[in-house]
């Protein structure tokens, strides 16, 4: 409602251009009315499996409708006490700020200007229930939110899945990481340090070339220092073309003993050295390393878990890789009679 009378003087306002701008001010004591949006407190309350709490309003606006508790701060009240005074009295519960999520100016249809700054908050006790201006309190997944009547809001959700996403990410996979290794099984799927394993995937000619340069090269690994590149290189690219697909579990997880088993086999009859196949293995692993660190680090806490995950993942496999080998280079050279042709 627009306002006639200055409330200092009495005297009837008049529209001055000032400061860029029309405002009210009094003619008489040239008092000036700063309007001012109204402030308004809201708060965002996760809950388990992904939810936040949510009351459904029983006053206007939007009354029927569902909403995080939001409210108007008080004369002398800070604004995050003003969040925590709408959570207990409209949500039934106690609760402790975590972080600011957003700050926006709207338009109420009832009230006209407001400033709605939301923070976010964990439960610090209570029992939820609907208070003085709810009907009711419950958790909503966020992936199966009513519509919220609050634009501000809205978007203070979306601030808040931005500040989550990784947080959840890491757990998720963390989760699924302990849960592989303590059934003993080396392959998972869905994991964090996937999109590693697929860049290396797409381009694996960086590894390729780094391991053909070493093991034709290295003290340790002279019985490949004369063998053919080209065959050294499509017997990497074939490892490196079957290594996500194990450690994502998209191939039989006996299918890795076996095959490794076969590989070291053949290898005793080659002539080779067994320190000179793991050498070669450990190298491979090197490089498959150097490139997972090149690529997928930039900084991010994200980036940082793909990595470290990744290098468990890693060590994991190969150590499956060399006990196998082992065992098949073990068998050929304690059963010689075994066929040559392995």
């Amino acid at each position: 409602m627009k306002k006639l009378f200055c409330p200092q003087c009495g005297s009837r306002l008049e529209v001055r251009e000032l400061e860029g701008r029309e405002r009210l001010a009094c003619p008489a004591c040239n008092n000036v009315l700063y309007e001012n949006p109204l402030p308004v407190a809201s708060v965002l309350v996760p809950g388990p499996d992904r939810s936040i709490l949510l009351i459904k309003r029983n006053h206007e606006p939007f009354m029927g409708r569902w909403c995080m508790p939001v409210g108007f701060a008080e004369i002398g009240e800070d604004i995050e006490q003003a969040a925590l005074r709408e959570l207990r009295e409209e949500a039934g519960i106690d609760g402790r700020i975590r972080q600011l999520l957003d700050a926006s100016s709207y338009v109420s249809p009832l009230y006209g200007d407001v400033l709605i700054v939301t923070f976010e908050a964990e439960k610090a006790g209570g029992i939820e229930q609907a208070g003085d201006d709810a009907d009711e309190a419950r958790y909503f997944p966020l992936d199966g939110l009513p519509p919220i009547p609050f634009p501000p809001q809205t978007r203070a959700i979306a601030a808040y899945l931005r500040l989550h996403e990784e947080e959840w990410t890491i757990r998720k996979s963390m989760e699924g990481f302990l849960a592989s290794t303590r059934s003993g099984e080396l392959f998972s799927e869905g994991m964090a340090s996937d999109l590693l394993l697929d860049m290396l995937a797409l381009d694996p000619e960086p590894a390729v070339a780094g391991w053909v340069q070493d093991v034709t090269s290295h003290s340790s690994t002279l019985g490949y220092h004369g063998w053919d590149r080209h065959e050294l290189q499509e017997r990497a690219r074939y490892v490196l073309s079957r290594f996500a697909s194990w450690l994502k579990g998209a191939l039989p997880a006996d299918s890795l003993r076996a095959h490794y088993v076969e590989l070291g086999a053949r290898r005793a009859a080659e002539g080779f050295a067994l320190h000179e196949v793991l050498s070669s293995f450990l190298l491979l692993k090197k490089h498959i390393w150097a490139v997972f660190v090149e690529r997928g680090y930039r900084g991010k806490l994200l980036d940082t878990y793909r990595v470290l995950e990744l290098d468990k993942r890693v060590a994991y496999f190969f150590d499956h890789v060399l006990y196998s080998v082992t065992l098949g280079f073990e068998s050929k050279r304690l059963r010689p009679e075994v066929d040559d042709a392995v």
